[in-house]
């Protein structure tokens, strides 16, 4: 098992944002909401917004808690997935634990959702 982020998994055009906000399924959680779509291959982006955190040090912990709680549970879900990974509020006083279960439980739900 691979538990690596490599930079070909990320999302990083502004068409392909677009296409999961537009297209994609959507799931909430207390801490983060997840959009996602099937694709050819396994990509995610990871988005705190600055109505979480005026300054960019609390917004990167964010997004550093919600990288790792993705690369430790990514093998739960399917390989042709692309994913929008986005912080509520409620994830910036949070403990890691609570932000990796929700995580592992939204992707839990993912893979019991028939497409």
């Amino acid at each position: 098992m691979q538990f690596s982020l490599k930079k070909s998994e990320t999302i990083k055009n502004k068409n392909t944002f677009n296409e999961l906000f537009k297209n994609g399924n959507k799931l909430i959680g207390k801490y983060v909401i997840l959009y996602y779509k099937k694709a050819e291959k396994r990509r995610v982006a990871f988005i705190v917004s600055k109505r979480i955190a005026k300054l960019a040090v609390k917004r990167n912990k964010v997004k550093r808690l919600l990288r790792e709680a993705y690369r430790l549970h990514k093998h739960i879900i399917e390989n042709d997935l692309e994913m929008l990974i986005i912080a509520r509020h409620s994830t910036l006083n949070t403990a890691y634990n609570d932000i990796a279960y929700e995580v592992k439980d939204l992707f839990n739900k993912i893979n019991n959702i028939s497409y």
